[in-house]
């Protein structure tokens, strides 16, 4: 019983990602969709990147990877592997010089203090889960997702 409700709340908190990040792509094509036929006037509110094109489809691959080590860490959750938990956080979401010089590219202040939050979120998640306490981890998880939802709601390449 312990086991369904743990794999309940995390595929809660991973479809209501998924289903925030899908609305928000789906605002962004209506959005663009609205621009092509009403020319400049859209309701996407968001703030634009000043991204080349060869940095946007790195980004995108960053953060579809980010969403692979979420997926990942649920998965670890639901096994009751907290190592594994606390590995991915920590490895491949976690503040590294890489992801701090990423996050600063960028040219926006915002943008940048809401990614190293976001890496910061991550490794401590991963110390939390070393403690093996799931309502911890999940509390941590959950901080950690905000940060998602936070950039990719105020934000728009």
């Amino acid at each position: 019983m312990k086991r369904f409700i743990l794999f309940s709340a995390l595929s809660f908190i991973l479809l209501s990602s998924l289903a925030a990040y899908s609305e928000m792509e789906h605002k962004n094509k209506e959005g663009q969709q609205m621009m092509h036929h009403k020319g400049a006037d859209s309701k996407d509110t968001r703030i634009q990147l000043n991204v080349p094109d060869m940095m946007k489809e790195h980004q995108k691959t960053m953060m579809r990877e980010h969403l692979r080590a979420v997926n990942e860490i649920v998965g670890a959750l639901a096994a009751n592997d907290y190592e594994l938990v606390s590995q991915t956080a920590h490895k491949k979401l976690g503040l590294t010089d890489e992801m701090r010089n990423m996050c600063s590219m960028f040219g926006n202040q915002e943008f940048e203090k809401i990614g190293l939050e976001f890496h910061t979120k991550a490794d401590e998640l991963g110390d939390v889960a070393k403690t093996k306490d799931l309502n911890k981890t999940l509390l941590a998880l959950d901080t950690m997702l905000k940060r998602c939802n936070q950039c990719h709601s105020m934000f728009k390449q």
